[in-house]
């Protein structure tokens, strides 16, 4: 996925709540381009943009805040899973975080909640496909199982 495109997405997003005080043509100029422009949108970016129309982007109340960029906000991400898998405790991930990054340490618990946040979104997104199209294999199966003569066992020749 196209780090750059996924930013415009997400600010685009946010831009669609006014209550930010931020404007949608300013904010959404990025995205347009991307879309107006030759470069192919894949399977995940489509996610993401799916996702936005839905107004999945919209930050509730107590949901953790986007600051930074999102190639950033993986990065950190990344290094907290890898962090977590060898068994450190996440205050000190969080420590650990602060000064490989140059972020506070609110900062790279933000990030991590973000990440996990949009990974789940994507997780949701891909599952929903995956059952669309094992629903279309089934019924596809069912059509040409119907057009199908099925012989009867005293019609088949012993």
């Amino acid at each position: 996925m196209k780090f750059e495109f996924l930013e415009a997405v997400i600010r685009a997003g946010e831009a669609f709540n006014k209550a930010k005080g931020k404007d949608p043509k300013l904010e959404g100029r990025t995205l347009a381009e991307f879309l107006r422009s030759d470069v192919v949108i894949d399977q995940e970016s489509r996610f993401m943009l799916a996702a936005l129309v839905e107004g999945k982007f919209l930050r509730g109340k107590g949901q953790p805040k986007r600051s930074g960029n999102v190639k950033k906000i993986f990065e950190v991400d990344a290094r907290f899973s890898e962090l977590m898998h060898e068994g450190i405790k996440q205050d000190a991930i969080a420590a650990t975080l602060s000064e490989e990054f140059d972020i506070s340490l609110k900062t790279a618990k933000n990030y991590h909640e973000y990440a996990e946040r949009m990974l789940q979104e994507f997780y949701e997104h891909t599952f929903d496909l995956i059952k669309m199209v094992q629903d279309q294999y089934r019924a596809e199966q069912i059509s040409s199982a119907s057009h199908m003569k099925i012989d009867k066992p005293e019609d088949v020749e012993k």
